[in-house]
């Protein structure tokens, strides 16, 4: 074995613990070739074949944890990501990404980021682009479809129902969009489901976020001036509450500092979001009763039939010179001719005047209008007669399955000079009586008790109705409202973002390290009550409550405690606070009142 001379020991004997390299393993230089090599003295021991294998598994549980790891892996998604760069914009190879290169986030950072683009970055885009709409200038409009007008469907309604377009601030309320059809109980426990789990779950994960930004925040605002008791207490011990509602509205008329006068009024704003959130979730969801459309039909003895009701079908209104008052007794009938027709014209040939033989389905085609050179030629929609001399084709009818002669069926209109040829008809039987199909005058609509409507008469007319006969519910969300939470939500993650990273920045504590806890948020508030009161533990312990909250909350006529940044450096202490007397003093005055209280 020989191991090659570097100008410093190679990883292999580097990456070895030094009792090995130096102790096990002796070596001295070999002159080869102009190269001083090097070989071991002694035989290696038999377990050295391991030596690296070791090394690549303590590399890799090392490589799972500590802020190396961490930087490694920021650094393998900044190489991954440099491709990209190089083939976008000049602004982000020039501006962003030397910006990139350069951070060194923390994990902090990046799980702050990453809550950021989960709970309010990814959820804006989604719904901002599934709901957008194209102008009629082939503009995108985002969110466009949540904030219009909301039309209810009930299925199979004829056009849009009377009573189903909803505008204005209605719209925020009607549940749009909606999913099964459940019993009640169902449709009750999905939506219990939805506000314990789903509502509470998310204010339980916003509190906490908001915990974390506030205590910084506030922290942030103690190195400029001190903060209130009051504020400092719910605050930091309660997190959002209705209680520190309060308290912050009250320091809003106190202050005087306008950056601490906004900070306190976004924290409020930001509160009551988050106190309100349950109720919100809440409302954007619900159950509704399961919807049909109905139909009012004038000439029928009742006053509203279901839509369901009314089928596909033909109606035939007129037989020559006879009315036929668009009777539907015939539906089967025309539509068995109907697809005869349709399948003569995919399998069967026609002739022209001028002895052209071509698939009918072709000359329909082909004649769409005057640009037809057979229409130049003279020849119009029903000169391709398929009664020629030579026609033997045949084809299969769907309905019968029989073999039908192509020769013996006529082109529509066309029946009268079949029947003085001789040639086949097909007849239709109305009312016991026989019509040919060409002279019928028919047309494709809604049959409803025998009675045929076309779809204008029947567009208008149509309801959205509780369906009585079958019962149930649906289960859905209000778009509109829950396109103003998402926006809501959006603002309000950013802003929270936004003061959070504030407080990274600016803050010493926050920046050293220090994060307020419950815990350590008592121990504050203990020393600031002994530093006001001049009362030990155990007194501030035994003392009367009411007394003692006016000392530390203040009145009107008093100010009440405040906790300042000496108490985190540390360099306030009870030696301090008696040095000159008057924490005895504050002391005993505190006792008296309490006494003649």
């Amino acid at each position: 074995m020989r191991l090659t001379r570097l100008r410093q020991p190679s990883f292999f004997l580097r990456s070895l613990p030094k009792s090995r390299y130096h102790r096990n393993i002796s070596i001295f230089p070999i002159m080869n070739e102009g190269r001083m090599d090097y070989a071991p003295v002694e035989p290696l021991p038999p377990y050295s074949t391991t030596w690296g294998d070791d090394i690549v598994k303590d590399d890799k549980v090392n490589g799972r944890k500590g802020q190396v790891s961490w930087f490694r892996t920021f650094d393998s998604l900044k190489q991954r990501t440099a491709p990209l760069i190089r083939t976008n914009s000049p602004f982000l190879r020039t501006k962003v990404w030397p910006i990139v290169k350069k951070a060194k986030p923390t994990k902090k950072q990046s799980v702050a980021f990453l809550l950021l683009f989960c709970f309010g970055i990814l959820p804006f885009i989604l719904v901002g682009r599934f709901s957008d709409s194209t102008s009629w200038l082939d503009v995108e409009r985002p969110f466009y479809e949540i904030f219009a007008a909301k039309v209810i469907s009930c299925g199979d309604a004829f056009g849009t129902p009377k009573n189903s377009t909803i505008t204005g601030i209605e719209g925020l309320f009607v549940l749009d969009l909606t999913f099964g059809s459940f019993p009640f109980s169902q449709a009750k426990l999905i939506d219990v489901a939805w506000d314990l789990f789903i509502g509470r779950g998310c204010q339980l994960i916003a509190w906490l976020i908001s915990y974390t930004v506030f205590s910084d925040a506030l922290l942030r605002v103690i190195e400029r001036h001190p903060a209130s008791y009051q504020t400092f207490t719910h605050i930091a011990l309660e997190g959002p509450s209705l209680a520190s509602t309060w308290a912050l509205l009250k320091d809003l008329f106190r202050t005087r500092s306008k950056r601490t006068w906004t900070l306190f009024a976004y924290m409020l704003l930001s509160i009551v979001y988050v106190l309100s959130m349950p109720t919100v979730l809440s409302a954007m969801t619900g159950y509704v009763n399961t919807s049909i459309g109905w139909v009012d039909v004038e000439d029928s003895n009742e006053q509203i039939i279901p839509a369901a009701n009314f089928k596909a079908g033909w109606f035939v209104y007129s037989a020559g010179n006879v009315t036929l008052n668009s009777t539907c007794s015939a539906s089967d009938q025309i539509q068995q001719w109907a697809v005869l027709e349709s399948e003569r014209d995919d399998y069967c040939d026609c002739m022209l005047p001028n002895g052209t033989v071509l698939p009918i389905r072709t000359w329909r085609l082909r004649h769409p209008g005057n640009i037809s050179r057979y229409y130049r030629d003279g020849y119009n929609f029903t000169s391709c007669n398929p009664h020629f001399s030579n026609n033997t084709k045949t084809f299969e009818n769907y309905y019968d399955k029989k073999t039908h002669n192509c020769k013996l069926f006529s082109l529509p209109r066309l029946i009268l000079a079949d029947m003085l040829a001789g040639n086949a008809t097909f007849n239709i039987t109305i009312s016991g009586h026989d019509y040919n199909v060409d002279t019928l005058n028919y047309t494709k609509g809604f049959c409803n008790n025998n009675k045929g409507y076309t779809y204008l008469e029947l567009t208008g007319r149509s309801r959205c109705l509780p369906d009585t006969a079958n019962p149930s519910y649906k289960w859905g969300f209000s778009t509109m409202l829950s396109g103003v939470v998402i926006i809501v939500n959006f603002i309000w993650a950013l802003t929270m973002y936004t003061v959070w990273q504030d407080a990274q920045f600016n803050s010493t504590l926050v920046k050293s390290g220090y994060a307020m806890t419950q815990l350590r948020a008592a121990f504050t508030l203990a020393t600031a009550a002994r530093a006001k009161t001049g009362m030990e533990d155990r007194e501030l312990l035994r003392a009367e409550t009411k007394s003692l909250e006016k000392e530390l909350f203040g009145t009107r006529k008093k100010e009440q405690a405040q906790v300042d940044y000496d108490i985190f450096r540390g360099s306030a202490s009870d030696e301090e606070l008696d040095e000159d007397g008057s924490g005895l003093r504050k002391r005993r005055d505190f006792v008296n009142e309490e006494v003649r209280n």
